[in-house]
């Protein structure tokens, strides 16, 4: 049966896993179909050979990926479904991921208030959890509550999000490196997430997109015995994760396929017990995200704090080589 998790009082649901293995949304719509893409796929992703030593009889093999193109805008793609029906009765950490995700998704957007009542008539819930939530996604950098418990959604805070990610970095390239120590069975099953990460691309669905990326990064925790690790991993990719949904809806295109690219390339190291290159592909996927706020924040400053010139300036110096 699939485990529980509770923080705060508040039930997180089972957890998506199958068999002791993190699941994303497109293995339950594509469980058949992915067991034999793996097998019949011919192409391997392109990995540049010069950070990689040459393949030998033993190195695993890596999922086709659709020609690289940009990706539509976030506007094209389908609404992520936070907001529930009316009819649905959300507690607890179904009513916890909803808010999350309505924040992260850009529903409510950085600098909107928010009240409880509010959020109770939208999301169906009485005040007490809902306040409860509010509590919780403030420890998480997402919403400000004030001393007369108004709430507002944070701005993209840079100097915040430089901290976020200087962390996530350290804990993650740090678990890529453990998990490629680990024995060979479990490290290979890391391919397989690359593969359901890259038919979310044909597909064309977002959200199962973004629910393969976080499984394949709970994947590599759980490889290298550190799933205590990821509730903290998840409270430092909120401020991260709005930052990828505002690309995605406001910038000309998103790369997916470069994200598979990277995926691949750290489940590639592991696979071969590298240690240091898996490192450092999980270093270079997780600092990505940087040149995304560059680029975001040139033709959005509005959803910015008011200092982001010198926050950015700050966070360019600080993160790179």
């Amino acid at each position: 049966m699939a485990s529980r998790g509770t923080r705060d009082g508040i039930d997180d649901g089972p957890s998506c896993s199958e068999g002791g293995q993190p699941m994303c949304a497109g293995t339950r719509r594509h469980s058949g179909r992915t067991a034999r893409g793996a097998a019949d796929r011919q192409v391997l992703v392109e990995i540049d050979t010069a950070e990689h030593r040459e393949p030998d009889s033993n190195t695993m093999k890596m999922p086709a990926l659709p020609t690289a193109k940009s990706e539509p805008t976030g506007i094209d793609l389908p609404p992520t479904k936070a907001i529930p029906e009316a009819a649905d009765v959300l507690t607890g950490g179904s009513l916890y991921r909803s808010i999350r995700q309505a924040i992260v998704s850009l529903q409510f957007a950085p600098g909107q208030r928010m009240s409880e009542n509010e959020l109770s008539r939208l999301f169906h819930a009485s005040r007490t959890p809902i306040r409860d939530v509010l509590k919780r996604l403030e420890r998480e950098g997402l919403v400000v509550i004030s001393p007369r418990r108004r709430t507002t959604v944070t701005r993209l805070d840079l100097a915040t999000f430089r901290q976020f990610v200087v962390a996530r970095e350290a804990l993650e390239r740090t678990a890529a490196e453990m998990a490629a120590r680990k024995e060979r069975n479990r490290r290979e099953a890391l391919i397989s997430s690359v593969t359901l990460l890259a038919d979310q691309i044909e597909t064309g669905d977002a959200d199962a997109f973004h629910a393969c990326d976080r499984a394949f990064h709970l994947q590599v925790l759980q490889i290298a015995n550190l799933e205590q690790v990821h509730e903290i991993v998840e409270s430092l990719r909120g401020l991260t994760d709005r930052i990828r949904f505002a690309h995605m809806t406001y910038l000309e295109s998103y790369d997916r396929a470069e994200v598979v690219r990277q995926h691949a390339r750290i489940a590639e190291a592991i696979a071969m017990g590298d240690a240091v290159a898996a490192g450092a592909a999980m270093q270079t996927h997780v600092l990505s995200v940087i040149g995304r706020v560059e680029q975001l924040a040139g033709i959005r400053p509005d959803l910015f704090s008011e200092n982001m010139s010198e926050e950015l300036e700050e966070l360019q110096d600080s993160m790179r080589p």
